[in-house]
């Protein structure tokens, strides 16, 4: 009578286990040119192709190609995403996709809403394996959260060695950055910390952001 009960454990084990999909946000496949990674994780009720895509209407696309970066937005974790539960699977992707590419030489990680808060959770935990993080429109107010909130980052950001971009929407009403949060981390991550507001909502937010993005990348890459 247990045998259909361990079956549907042992399923679902195997599907946890199973290693990250991910969609490129180029057209084409890596060249060999790219000498840098970017991991960019999607926010809430979106999926790795929208986000890459439409989303940022395109222009992860042309900056991928046009500054010779390998774009990749992780597929398979849901459509409310708690990146810290795809710790592992994410980092076993970035591991991967280096012993695939041996070209690539820094890696990157962004993120927008859930995707930003998991951006900063993941790559601040790991400055050993991403060289430098963006975090757009970050969830940091959620219920009963403890992990993704500006006081226990805090801590984090501080010991960071990288440089931190964190982009917001002065019109977000679904995760808003209040005053107190900016004070917070820029007061952790000062010298290494950029805030950049933009006259946009939670939304539109991603595509205002994306140019800035990999401008602060570009910097990074070339440190």
């Amino acid at each position: 009578m247990f045998r259909p009960f361990l079956s549907l454990i042992l399923v679902g084990t195997l599907a946890i286990a199973k290693p990250l999909s991910y969609e490129l946000a180029s057209s084409t496949p890596p060249s060999g040119d790219e000498d840098t990674l970017v991991i960019a994780l999607h926010g809430a009720a979106a999926t790795a192709k929208f986000y890459c895509g439409l989303f940022v209407k395109g222009q992860y696309q042309s900056l991928a190609e046009d500054r010779h970066y390998m774009v990749v937005c992780p597929s398979g974790v849901g459509i409310r995403p708690m990146y810290e539960d795809y710790e592992d699977r994410i980092l076993d992707l970035r591991a991967n996709l280096l012993a695939q590419h041996p070209n690539l030489k820094k890696v990157f990680l962004t993120g927008h809403s859930l995707g930003g808060r998991g951006a900063l959770l993941i790559g601040l935990r790991h400055p050993d394996k991403f060289d430098a993080i963006a975090a757009v429109a970050p969830a940091l107010h959620m219920r009963k959260d403890q992990a993704g909130t500006s006081e226990a980052l805090a801590g984090p950001l501080i010991a960071y060695p990288h440089r931190i971009f964190v982009g917001y929407a002065v019109r977000d009403i679904i995760a808003p950055l209040f005053p107190i949060d900016l004070g917070k981390l820029l007061l952790a991550g000062v010298g290494r910390l950029t805030i950049q507001p933009y006259n946009s909502d939670h939304w539109t937010v991603g595509a205002a952001s994306a140019v800035d993005i990999f401008d602060f990348f570009d910097t990074e890459r070339s440190r």
